[in-house]
């Protein structure tokens, strides 16, 4: 059986360059061990595009787009091993528990693809524009219950305007559960054709964003949303992350580095803390990985700002200067990232 869902974001995904309007342009993935072969493309740029009379149908005009702002992807899944009795209840529309309980495996399914392309686009991507997924699709909602505490899927396959494709080649609405009167789940640096294509990795292997992706996504959100002082208390914990995490990798791995293990590393940064690492450490190795002083200082006053926001002794900060505390950080900590993953390849 072929099924089609229409994924909306709160904040537009904005591709660089290109767009993934047609089936071969989308990314394929495989679920359930294979019992979902799913699609994810921008086939209605009519729906799915903001100022869709001014985007070029060229595909080399659009290379030339930096900024292509979509509202919406479809998703569209083709399942293997549906009993015979499902079908037929799917197409009379006779709902049973049996297609309640296909209902919320579709609900999992599709809730979990749509929570891996915000993650992807907002957390690991920084478009922090894109509001985080509606809580309730971070597990069945308890509240969308019938006094007999019997529940309906129905209203997330009316959120996502979930059809099937009929013999005719014609798509239906698509019916597993009763109709009830509630909301719905429907969700009120630009990703180029690469970029796209590596979100088939993410979604299959249901691989969420690192924390520190996360943390750096919200401060650029925090920014954006003048509240500075959050900001740069989530970014320098992003950077401790990083620090932690990835640095002991970066070092060993550097062309000449004595023979240490990452673990004394790790203890050696833990016991001389944040503020020594980034004034000593940083400089040690500016020039092999790419550091600047002006980097280092402001990374050195981030740290510092940070301290005195959780002290209570910091009560105002500067937009700009917030705002270059958090581009900084962010640099340092994808470059620590794309270095630990180069040493290692």
């Amino acid at each position: 059986m072929r099924l089609k869902f229409e994924l909306k974001f709160d904040g537009y995904l904005l591709f660089s360059g290109f767009l993934p309007e047609t089936l071969e342009q989308g990314i394929r993935f495989e679920l359930k061990g294979g019992k979902y072969s799913g699609t994810l493309y921008m086939p209605n740029r009519a729906k799915q595009l903001k100022n869709v009379s001014l985007v070029p149908n060229n595909d080399e005009e659009l290379k030339q787009w930096a900024a292509l702002l979509c509202g919406g992807l479809t998703l569209e899944l083709e399942m293997s091993e549906l009993s015979a009795e499902l079908v037929e209840a799917i197409e009379a529309r006779k709902i049973n528990e049996n297609t309640e309980k296909f209902g919320r495996e579709l609900f999992e399914v599709v809730a979990g693809i749509h929570t891996r392309v915000v993650d992807y686009f907002r957390n690991i991507n920084k478009q922090s524009w894109i509001q985080p997924m509606h809580p309730l699709l971070g597990g069945y909602p308890e509240d969308i219950k019938y006094s007999d505490d019997f529940s309906s899927p129905q209203v997330f396959m009316n959120g996502w305007d979930a059809k099937w494709l009929d013999d005719r080649g014609e798509w239906r609405s698509l019916t597993v559960g009763r109709q009830i009167n509630r909301g719905t789940a429907t969700l009120s640096e630009g990703i180029d054709k690469e970029t796209w294509e590596r979100l088939a990795d993410t979604i299959e292997r249901s691989k969420g964003a690192l924390m520190r992706d996360i943390l750096l996504a919200n401060s650029l959100q925090h920014i954006e949303e003048k509240n500075e002082r959050l900001a740069v208390i989530e970014s320098v914990i992003a950077l401790e992350s990083s620090i932690k995490h990835l640095l002991p990798r970066v070092i060993v791995r550097l062309p000449g580095a004595p023979q240490i293990d990452e673990g004394a590393l790790e203890k050696l940064f833990k016991k001389a803390g944040l503020s020594s690492v980034t004034e000593v450490i940083f400089r040690l190795i500016q020039n092999s990985v790419g550091l600047t002083e002006d980097e280092i200082n402001l990374v050195t006053e981030a740290i510092a700002t940070r301290n005195e926001i959780v002290h209570g002794s910091r009560r105002h900060l500067d937009a700009s200067k917030a705002r270059k505390y958090v581009h900084v950080i962010r640099r340092i900590c994808e470059s620590f990232a794309s270095l630990a993953k180069q040493r290692e390849a």
